[in-house]
């Protein structure tokens, strides 16, 4: 779970922090969990090292904070050739008709309604598009382009440096509500091949339990 402040408050709340020195419960928000793996997995014949860490300060969340602490990346040391995907989901919450709408699960596609904005390292392809074809998901981004082949033993691979809510998107709806952010990576092997999960890291925030 995540807090984010919108940036209508920020200026109090940061008022607040430098007058008392710390945030009551009333006032802030703190990172409580942080899942995050960093380690060789072995998926049939691919093999992976893997390394990326969320922030895990006790920090006041707010738009634009940066949530990527040590950038995520990929070291391939497979013996034969694979092909690399990522899905990013988040929490967006919308006001409808004057209805608060809060989807845990959005997708991030960089589109101009998307209230996450990430920085990619390498090139990354959504999977969509009329030169796609239908089998490739448009929920994920491929590594490079949708049918590019990772050759065996290609060393770093550099996934994403940054992530934010936009303060630009996000509002007072998002006052007192959770969010999550979670990255997903898939790994195959080539093509007819079913994807498999590699990792997923999750970052969550809310009140201390």
């Amino acid at each position: 779970m995540k807090r984010i402040i919108p940036s209508l408050i920020i200026a109090s709340i940061m008022f607040l922090l430098a007058a008392v020195g710390f945030i009551g419960l009333t006032q802030g928000w703190f990172i409580h969990e942080v899942v995050i793996t960093t380690h060789i997995i072995n998926v049939g014949d691919l093999r992976y090292q893997i390394s990326g860490d969320f922030v895990d300060d006790i920090e006041v969340i707010y738009p634009g904070f940066e949530l990527v602490d040590t950038n995520f990346s990929l070291t391939n040391t497979s013996p034969i050739a694979s092909q690399v995907r990522v899905k990013i989901t988040y929490t967006r919450i919308v006001v409808v008709d004057e209805i608060v709408q809060v989807n845990d699960h959005y997708v991030y596609r960089d589109l101009i309604d998307d209230h996450l904005a990430v920085t990619f390292l390498s090139i990354m392809t959504l999977g969509d598009g009329d030169e796609i074809p239908d089998e490739y998901d448009d929920d994920y981004w491929y590594f490079g382009s949708y049918d590019t082949i990772i050759p065996q033993n290609s060393g770093d691979m550099p996934l994403i440096s940054s992530i934010t809510y936009d303060g630009a998107l996000t509002g007072n709806e998002y006052f007192d509500q959770t969010i999550r952010v979670s990255i997903q990576i898939e790994v195959k092997q080539g093509d007819h091949v079913t994807w498999s999960a590699l990792v997923d890291y999750d970052f969550y925030t809310g009140y201390p339990e």
